[in-house]
C-alpha cells in the first residue's frame, strides 16, 4: 500500500520559491532540447456542453519523477474556473508520489520559465522591466524577473485601468527594491525598457518592433492560440527568436503561426530552443552585445508543471495523505 501526499493550494503557495524553481526549469529545458527529458503534447477531450478536459504529461529522469496536469476547463456560460491537480509519480517504483493543486503552479511555473530565458539571453545590465497586463502572470513575471537581474523600474500597461492599479499596488509590495510606474500608453511604457513582458489575453499585437530599443529582450506568453498573437511582425523580423520548443510553437503560438501563413516570417528564422543555449548547442546573447533583440516565445509545456510540483514537495511537510 502506499502514501500519497496531499498538497493543498495553500500549501503548494508557501513552498514554492523562485531562486529555487528557476534553476530547475532552466536544467529541465536543457533536457528536453538534449532528448533526456519526455513530454507528450496537449491533448484534450471536448465536451458537448463546452468543458474541455485536457492533460499535460512529462518524465524527468534527471529527477526519478513522472508526472502530468490535468485540468476541467469549463465551457461557456460556467460559473467555475478552470480546476487542476497535478498527480507525481517516482518513475522507479511508479508509486504515486503526490496530488498537488496546480492553479499557483500554472503562474509560478510560467513566471520561472521566463525568467530562465531571460537569464540567458537578456543583458546581464538590464534594469528596467515593463510588463504588458497587470494580472496574476504579471505578478508572478515581475518576482521571477527581479529574482534574476538587477530590476531597478517596472513599469505596467494594461488596458484596463483598475487592473492596471491594481497590479500595480501588488508588485510594489513583493518587489520593494524597483520603483513601480503605471503607464496608460503602451509605447510609453515599453520605451527604453530592458526586459519586455506580454501577458495579456490580446487577439491582436500589443507590442511593435518600432518601439522596442536595441539590446531588449521579451518573453511572449500571452498568446497561446493559433489565432491570437501579442507580438506584430516587425517585432520577429528584427530579432532573434527562441522557443520552448519549435514543435509545440509551430502548432501552437500564433505569434509565430499568423506571420508565417501571411508569409512575413519563416519557420527557418527561430534561432533555436532555449535548451539549446543552455547546453551551449546555440548561440544566445554574446558577451558584450547591447544591440542584438531578442524574443522568447513560450506556450507553456507540461513539463514545467511537474517540476514546480516536485519543487513544492520537496519543500513541504506533508499533512495529509491518503493510501492506495
Amino acid at each position: 500500500m502506499n502514501n500519497t501526499i496531499l498538497l493543498t493550494k495553500e500549501e503548494v503557495i508557501q513552498a514554492l520559491n523562485y531562486h529555487e524553481l528557476i534553476p530547475l526549469i532552466r536544467d529541465a529545458f536543457a533536457g528536453l532540447s538534449a532528448g533526456t527529458l519526455k513530454i507528450l503534447p496537449r491533448n484534450a477531450i471536448f465536451h458537448e456542453n463546452g468543458n474541455i478536459l485536457a492533460q499535460m504529461p512529462a518524465y524527468i529522469p534527471e529527477l526519478g519523477i513522472s508526472g502530468t496536469k490535468i485540468a476541467m476547463f469549463p465551457g461557456p456560460g460556467k460559473a467555475d474556473t478552470c480546476q487542476s491537480s497535478i498527480l507525481l509519480f517516482d518513475s522507479d517504483s511508479g508509486a504515486l508520489k503526490a496530488i498537488i493543486a496546480a492553479e499557483p503552479i500554472t503562474v509560478v511555473r510560467t513566471a520561472a520559465s521566463s525568467a530562465a530565458a531571460t537569464d540567458v539571453l537578456a543583458r546581464p545590465d538590464a534594469s528596467i522591466l515593463c510588463l504588458m497586463g497587470a494580472g496574476a502572470q504579471a505578478i508572478g513575471h515581475a518576482q521571477a524577473i527581479c529574482a534574476i537581474r538587477p530590476i531597478k523600474e517596472i513599469r505596467i500597461w494594461s488596458n484596463d485601468p483598475q487592473s492596471t492599479r491594481s497590479g500595480s499596488e501588488k508588485i510594489s509590495a513583493l518587489c520593494p527594491n524597483a520603483r513601480v510606474i503605471t503607464c496608460g500608453d503602451a509605447r510609453q511604457a515599453v520605451a527604453d525598457a530592458d526586459i519586455i513582458c506580454t501577458v495579456t489575453k490580446a487577439k491582436e499585437p500589443v507590442l511593435f518592433g518600432q518601439w522596442l530599443r536595441p539590446g531588449a529582450h521579451i518573453n511572449a506568453v500571452g498568446a497561446v492560440s493559433p489565432f491570437a498573437r501579442e507580438l506584430d511582425t516587425s517585432v520577429l523580423t528584427q530579432s532573434s527568436v527562441y522557443v520552448d520548443q519549435k514543435d509545440a510553437c509551430l502548432s501552437t503560438a500564433g505569434d509565430l503561426l499568423i506571420p508565417i501563413k501571411e508569409g512575413q516570417f519563416d519557420k527557418e528564422q527561430i534561432t533555436g530552443e532555449i535548451g539549446e543555449v543552455v547546453n551551449g548547442t546555440c548561440p544566445g546573447r554574446a558577451p558584450g552585445d547591447d544591440k542584438t533583440i531578442t524574443v522568447f516565445e513560450s506556450i507553456g509545456l507540461g513539463f514545467q508543471d511537474v517540476v514546480a510540483a516536485y519543487s513544492a514537495l520537496k519543500n513541504t511537510t506533508p499533512v495529509h495523505s491518503i493510501a492506495f
